[in-house]
């Protein structure tokens, strides 16, 4: 199966991944100005982290559920869809829970999440964004070969 390899692929790799970029680019110092300490925040944000990675594991399946067989017909569109829906579905999560308690609330949980996987906010969102970007590009490819 097309996406079968890359997720076992992932699953193996993601912890060392995970560890060579929190030592290459580690969290940020506090800057004093936080409003709870890291135990405080995981209290606060740890069940939006869990809702949050049951949507993450929700893009990494979308593919399977939405074109089933004919996953392997389509190609690289829908690995770019798996990989783009498992960080744009939890952060669309994470915006809709936080944000209507304002902007404050939103990087109060990203402050968390920084300091639960010790890897600088900056590069996470980078690579978010990336993830995005192949994710959408992926939608206009699926969209213009007829699969939608």
């Amino acid at each position: 199966m097309l996406t079968a390899l890359p997720i076992a692929g992932a699953m193996t790799l993601t912890p060392l991944v995970m560890y060579i970029w929190r030592t290459l680019d580690p969290v940020r110092p506090a800057s004093g100005l936080e409003d709870y300490d890291e135990e405080e925040l995981k209290v606060r944000n740890g069940w939006i982290n869990g809702v949050a990675l049951i949507f993450c594991l929700l893009g990494v399946v979308s593919p399977f559920i939405l074109f089933g067989k004919k996953i392997n017909e389509i190609g690289w569109p829908s690995l770019g869809f798996q990989f783009g829906m498992a960080v744009i579905l939890p952060v669309l999560c994470i915006s809709a829970i936080t944000l209507p308690q304002g902007l404050r609330r939103w990087e109060e949980f990203w402050r968390y999440y920084e300091l639960k996987y010790r890897i600088n906010i900056h590069s996470i969102f980078v690579f978010y964004a990336m993830m995005s970007a192949l994710g959408f590009t992926s939608i206009f490819a699926l969209i213009k070969r007829g699969v939608w």
